[in-house]
């Protein structure tokens, strides 16, 4: 597909906010293994903001991916979406699951040993039988009963999003035709298993079917944004699908409360933090999404790039910010420095991750492109 056909297809403040999300996810990580190596008393800060990142960007991923889920799509024939969301996601996911095979048995134990922290965290790359990332990567998942893919922790993400688009074009199939009695029980179900599941003591499920009760409301709240955000016109939606498609909204609202409240109840002195964190999470998301829209106008060809290379970034940027963390002198500066200071080396180690990340990503897109998901 042309550069033009990209643009047209996926919309440019769509661009921006896949081009931000992967941004927060480099910065997230980059934020977060920086707290291993900065004095005590800045390890609050550094996790303050790490908790911001992480209680909006993945909800606001699989919202995008169901805000992107067309009227359309639900009607095609299921194998045809399977072969389509298996170049797309699961593709990319295996390439670069052995790509991280071979350099956590090759490259990781260098890093492991000069990238202890003060923590011990990234001194755990080693360990483990040789087989258990190897079965995780198959699984889709980690594989009970094994130390999984600590060599790559994003690898959860694509299989996961496979699996919550495939069942949400099952679910969606029907979904329209329901009357709303049905439409709300099959909505609680969903909220209540999802959050049971979140509590409940049962192995890890493949292809992120542990989480995809979690993530599919998210989804699925995007799919019923779309009218409104994408189609920007009410045409050929009654009156009474919107009260619908508001009564779910609401719905879904209550069910985020609810969950992230009840298992705390006992706790009531915390309830005030959960409050904050529903609020981060859903202001979050919507935030992000208006930035995005803003930027998207003045940065459109760096966005557009981000975007399509999003993948690769994904998969690689850890990678960069390893090499970083295994030079004595950026961890013997970040153990030394004022706050300022070290949280501005924190940003110049994300931009230069994602920058690394998104070259050798452009690359793969033009020489290989089927390693990262491109059509």
């Amino acid at each position: 597909m042309t550069h033009s056909g990209m643009r047209t297809a996926r919309i440019g403040w769509i661009d921006a906010w896949r081009a931000l999300l992967i941004v927060l996810v480099v910065a997230g990580h980059a934020i977060g293994t920086a707290s291993h190596y900065v004095p005590a008393g800045h390890v609050d800060f550094y996790e303050f903001v790490f908790k911001v990142i992480y209680s909006f960007h993945m909800p606001a991923f699989f919202m995008l991916a169901g805000l992107m889920t067309s009227e359309a799509e639900k009607e095609l024939p299921i194998g045809f979406l399977i072969r389509k969301y298996f170049k797309r996601l699961l593709v990319p996911y295996f390439f670069f699951g052995l790509l991280s095979m071979v350099v956590y048995v090759v490259v990781m134990p260098y890093f492991g040993r000069f990238s202890s922290g003060s923590t011990g965290y990234y001194g755990e790359f080693s360990g483990g039988a040789w087989w258990h990332p190897w079965v995780s990567l198959l699984y889709g998942a980690v594989f009970p009963g094994t130390d999984g893919f600590r060599c790559n922790s994003v690898l959860w993400f694509l299989p996961c999003l496979f699996s919550v688009k495939l069942i949400g074009r099952l679910v969606l199939g029907f979904f329209d035709r329901m009357r709303m009695f049905y439409r709300i029980a099959l909505i609680l179900t969903v909220c209540i298993v999802g959050w049971a599941m979140q509590f409940a003591a049962i192995p890890s499920l493949p292809y992120g079917l542990s989480k995809l009760l979690w993530y599919f409301p998210f989804f699925l709240i995007g799919y019923l944004s779309r009218p409104v955000l994408i189609c920007r016109s009410v045409d050929g939606v009654t009156a009474m699908e919107w009260l619908r498609r508001v009564a779910v909204l609401v719905i879904f609202a209550a069910f985020v409360v609810l969950i992230w409240i009840v298992p705390n109840l006992a706790f009531r002195g915390k309830l005030l933090w959960y409050l904050v964190q529903v609020v981060l999470g859903v202001l979050g998301a919507f935030l992000s999404m208006r930035i995005a829209a803003r930027i998207s106008t003045m940065f459109s060809g760096v966005c557009f790039q981000l975007s399509v290379t999003s993948i690769g970034i994904m998969f690689l940027h850890k990678y960069f910010i390893l090499a970083v963390m295994s030079i004595s002198g950026v961890r013997a500066l970040w153990a030394r420095s004022a706050l300022p200071v070290g949280f501005a080396i924190s940003l110049v180690v994300m931009i230069a991750s994602v920058a690394a990340a998104w070259l050798l990503s452009a690359c793969a897109r033009r020489f290989i492109p089927w390693t990262i998901g491109a059509q």
